[in-house]
């Protein structure tokens, strides 16, 4: 087969603005609450036409391993819809992994929004939300992205279609820590019981209220990591107006009103990585 042309698709992360854990289900997942926004730190994922499917990535470690999100959601699609042409993948890996940045999930999700186009199978947002939540619980968030309101086990999706976020500046400190999300749930022990109250996280405009957000996380993920604790803590005492864990972590991240400000905070953490982006709505 000739060479063909490759079709690149972008691949953005999530920030968790607040995040509440409610309770453990009947089937092992948990009940949760929170707003995803779609930021703009992102991998790329090339497809090239070829006799057989291929992944490949610049990260050496997803290279090796056997299987992924992107495998995953390119099998899951090819069972169902068979006959189509191969394609080779190859993902530039900029999203840091293990960060609560959903990084993982977002390429799961490009993979099958990138494949229903080269494939032409015309499936709608529906029935492709229906095929990421059988890969992963945040997987059906990044068919449509930008800022939406989570409930259930990530399978409840509410567009915040009046919620402004494009004009702040988010800071993402990375301090490289890996965190197993399975291990974060297990430490925080929800149990079977619903609690009585829920933080909805939003005033009566549907716009966030920045002092009711939390991340049920922080507690668990700080006791353990006094470092990630640190870098909260560094950013708080800043011009920020919010800081906060992404998810189970290990990713913090402050919202700024200028970018000068979030340039500034950026300095105080010179052994991490740190990105300046901004929600994409």
């Amino acid at each position: 087969m000739e060479k063909s042309i490759i079709f690149p698709y972008t691949s953005n992360c999530k920030i968790n603005l607040g995040l509440q854990i409610l309770n453990k289900r009947n089937d092992n997942f948990h009940n949760l609450e929170s707003i995803f926004v779609e930021i703009d730190l992102s991998d790329t994922l090339n497809f090239q036409k070829s006799e057989e499917f291929i992944f490949t990535s610049n990260d050496k470690h997803l290279s090796k391993l056997g299987n992924n999100t992107i495998i995953s959601a390119y099998q899951k699609l090819e069972s169902l819809y068979s006959g189509n042409d191969s394609y080779s993948i190859h993902l530039e890996k900029k999203i840091p992994m293990g960060a609560g940045l959903g990084g993982g999930s977002s390429n799961a999700a490009t993979t099958l929004k990138a494949l229903n186009s080269l494939w032409d199978l015309k499936l709608s947002d529906n029935k492709l939300i229906e095929i990421a939540l059988s890969i992963g619980s945040d997987t059906p968030f990044f068919i449509n992205g930008k800022n939406q309101y989570i409930e259930g086990k990530g399978d409840l999706l509410t567009p915040l279609l009046n919620l402004k976020l494009a004009q702040y500046y988010i800071l993402i400190i990375d301090p490289g820590i890996h965190i197993d999300t399975k291990h974060a749930y297990q430490l925080l022990k929800k149990g079977l019981e619903v609690p009585k109250r829920h933080n909805k996280f939003l005033d009566y405009n549907n716009q966030v209220n920045w002092e009711l957000l939390k991340n049920d996380f922080e507690n668990v993920v700080f006791s353990t990591y006094p470092g990630i604790s640190a870098v909260k803590k560094n950013l708080i005492s800043g011009k920020v107006l919010y800081a906060g864990l992404s998810g189970s972590g290990s990713t913090v991240y402050g919202i700024f009103v200028n970018k000068e400000d979030a340039l500034e905070a950026s300095l105080l953490f010179p052994s991490y990585k740190t990105y300046l982006t901004s929600s994409i709505a």
